[in-house]
């Protein structure tokens, strides 16, 4: 009988259990018992294997990573990089702590308002001359010229001199008689205080609302000089009879104020301790990136022993002629030179990659039709017409195989399959060490064996560990190399204008904030979410054009476009916007945008996984769909009265097919999403980056980082082992090993 309850159940029986230890129990005790596993399984009071796995104990949600090697050294990886991201965050920001002391002790942060050598571009333009003293005529009752102020000159030391003049007060003469200044341009010119040298300071006019500009002007001039040796102007006070109200534009909150490089003041970050620390969390990152990968190793190899997989058999072999046809031929070659010392290693099997582009093109257009095949219900009609399409395709290369067999190039990679994996592992150790990589050397130091071509050994090969059948994309396999950069070259271009067109978005959501007006303080967030929409739906989109002999190798392409994307909206705009130092300790500087940035998008989006968007959309697109009704006419299909006739016999047969394929479908839409290691890498990465580029200026974006990728960690642990469908293939590592060396290349050269 078939009712809802099959399909809730079914969606919940799909999750995450201990299979594996089970499973081989169970196999132990029925070799003991001497009957097969399926009679065990019904021994124990199971009818089917859904009910066995059903019955399989639940992980722990605390259990550690390397726990979860059924799944796939994928998942394991996963989990081990982000507490390798936050881990490395967490000795960050213990070795910037003498760095933060000092910033601490300093605590001059509101010397930006009034030192020069912190103006920003805007501070500088506003302070250059104006060739103008607005009509200025006379200063405090005296007579200047008509040009008075309108360039760089010591205008004072004449005034200063008479003894009738504006400044006739000897007590308030000094080094500021012989400066160099001239009126601003703008009125917005701050006032500064120059500590070095107080005369040199910008001063507003009295009761004017002009200001001397002292540091558009340079001070080296013989008139110093004059005022030095003299007695009465030798003091060095600054402008007397001007304004020295400064407005205090800098940020006090004390994550700023107290524990970022602006507490020490414009120009004064030079001291030893800082860039020891620098240097130090430098060192540390190299030291820890080579133990990472060393680590991922390991994993991988402890993966590799409690699991056994088809690729523990097989490997693959790039770099072979293209006129290596023959699979008799190839299988000789390796059966003498896969393993050193053995001239007799079993090859089971030889398979070539073809470079055939009319059967590259009707399997990516059979998988486009899959695709779309699996939105449809079976009985939709324009799934029957797809499903027609499909097996046209199919017909049309079968039929055409036989003539264009003769006619094929190899695309010089092979997938070679071993007997014994001990003869798997020997091949691996030899042709994939660091000296065979690196000289195409052996274990004894000679040169490894080269393929033959016309009897002569030419050719040095590429061998690696072949990924899962379910893994390799073999209609890809074959694609030359030229065409696979070209497509490559194109659709990062593509990914380019993208980030370009997603970079403008966040732009101009901030420059809309800056105009004010209700609500505009939410722009910049709307503008990077829909941002890192458009990026993470082109980098899909564009990585499923390229050619990748795996789909480990293609999703990894993906993940990298989206991190690149993702860090140039989330970082990238602010510091184009605000890339003036005093603009970073403002009040809404550019650490306060980083810093609520990097809470949103590193602590909050985590969060929006629990909300398993894909499931949802099935419960509106595909699960309402189940009515009473149907299941009403499945259970009256199933229990119809034996067919009279042949002809009423041939269209049950049909009926119960279709049903068949129906209630599969409907299972599918009751199962929970499957995890998708592409944006967790992308945002992981985006989180690590860009809180480790950010922490020199902010070290507490060290901190944030490391809560945003707990989060992430807890959040995807929990879904994985208590909501999210068991992985339908071992998800393999390779995108930890192109993450790693992502953040190695991008934080070295940063």
């Amino acid at each position: 009988e078939i009712s809802r309850d099959l399909f809730v159940k079914h969606g919940k029986t799909s999750g995450v259990r201990q299979i594996q230890k089970s499973f081989e129990e169970l196999n132990a005790t029925a070799q003991v018992n001497k009957v097969s596993t399926l009679q065990e399984l019904r021994k124990r009071g199971f009818t089917t294997y859904c009910e066995f796995f059903d019955s399989c104990p639940l992980y722990s949600l605390f259990c550690w990573p390397s726990d979860l090697v059924e799944l796939g050294s994928g998942v394991v990886l996963y989990f081990h990089f982000l507490a390798f991201c936050a881990g490395f965050l967490f000795v960050a920001f213990l070795v910037q702590i003498p760095a933060i002391l000092e910033y601490r002790e300093a605590g001059a942060m509101a010397s930006w308002n009034w030192a020069a050598s912190g103006f920003d571009r805007g501070n500088i333009d506003d302070c250059l001359c104006r060739s103008s003293n607005a009509g200025l005529s006379s200063l405090r009752g005296v007579a200047v010229s008509e040009d008075f102020g309108t360039s760089c000159r010591a205008w004072d030391l004449e005034l200063c001199l008479q003894d009738s003049g504006p400044y006739s007060e000897a007590s308030a003469l000094g080094l500021w008689c012989c400066r160099s200044w001239c009126y601003a341009a703008s009125d917005d010119c701050p006032v500064t205080l120059d500590e070095s040298s107080p005369s040199a300071s910008n001063r507003q006019e009295q009761d004017l609302t002009l200001v001397r500009s002292y540091s558009a002007c340079s001070q080296n001039t013989p008139d110093v000089s004059v005022c030095q040796s003299n007695a009465t102007l030798s003091k060095d006070t600054a402008y007397p009879y001007g304004g020295v109200e400064f407005v205090d534009i800098m940020n006090t909150d004390w994550f700023v104020a107290t524990w970022s490089p602006g507490s020490l003041g414009p120009d004064r970050g030079s001291e030893r301790i800082i860039l020891d620390c620098y240097l130090a969390l430098l060192v540390i990152f190299c030291l820890a990136i080579v133990l990472k990968s060393k680590h991922r190793l390991r994993i991988d190899s402890v993966v590799d022993i409690g699991t056994t997989q088809p690729n523990d058999f097989a490997i693959l072999v790039s770099g072979l002629p293209c006129t290596a046809t023959d699979e008799a031929v190839l299988q000789d070659w390796f059966k003498e030179n896969a393993v050193k010392g053995q001239d007799s290693t079993e090859i089971v099997k030889v398979v070539i990659g073809w470079e055939w582009e009319e059967y590259r093109e009707k399997t990516r257009k059979i998988k486009q039709l899959m695709k779309d095949y699996k939105r449809l219900q079976p009985s939709d009609d324009q799934a029957k017409t797809i499903a027609e399409e499909i097996r046209r395709i199919n017909m049309e290369l079968a039929s055409t195989a036989p003539d264009a067999v003769s006619k094929l190039s190899s695309s010089g990679s092979v997938v070679v399959v071993f007997r014994y994996q001990t003869d798997h592992r020997k091949c691996l150790e030899r042709w994939t060490r660091f000296l065979a990589r690196w000289r195409y050397r052996d274990l004894d130091g000679e040169d490894l064996p080269k393929f033959p071509i016309g009897g002569h050994p030419v050719l040095k090969i590429r061998v690696e560990r072949a990924p899962n059948p379910v893994d390799i994309n073999w209609q890809d396999l074959g694609t030359p190399a030229g065409e696979r950069l070209k497509t490559l070259a194109k659709t990062n271009a593509m990914m380019f204008l993208v980030i370009c067109i997603s970079f403008f978005i966040c732009w101009l959501m901030n420059m809309l904030r800056s105009g004010g007006g209700q609500g505009s303080s939410l722009l910049p967030a709307l503008g990077i979410t829909v941002s890192n929409m458009l990026v993470n739906l082109a980098a899909k989109k564009f990585g499923e054009k390229e050619y990748h002999n795996t789909v480990a190798r293609q999703t990894a392409s993906e993940s990298l476009k989206m991190t690149v994307g993702m860090i140039v909206n989330t970082a990238g705009v602010m510091l184009f916007l605000k890339g003036e130092p005093k603009e970073w300790y403002k009040q809404e500087g550019l650490i306060s945008d980083i810093f609520a940035l990097l809470a949103i998008s590193a602590v909050v989006q985590p969060l929006f996984f629990f909300l398993d968007i894909k499931y949802k959309m099935n419960g509106l697109l595909k699960r309402r769909k189940l009515t009473d009704a149907k299941m009403a006419a499945w259970n009256e299909t199933l229990h119809a009265p034996k067919p009279a006739t042949k002809v009423e016999e041939q269209k049950h047969e049909q009926a119960l097919k279709l049903l068949t394929k129906e209630v599969q479908w409907f299972k599918v839409a009751f199962e929970h999403s499957e995890i998708t290691m592409t944006k967790r890498y992308a945002y992981a990465v985006r989180t690590f980056v860009c809180c480790l580029y950010y922490s020199p200026m902010m070290p507490v974006a060290c901190l944030l980082g490391i809560v945003g990728l707990l989060t992430q960690y807890w959040v995807d642990k929990y879904m994985v082992l208590r909501w999210l469908r068991r992985p339908s293939e071992p998800i393999p590592g390779s995108q930890a090993e192109t993450s790693v060396d992502f953040i190695r290349y991008v934080v070295a050269l940063g």
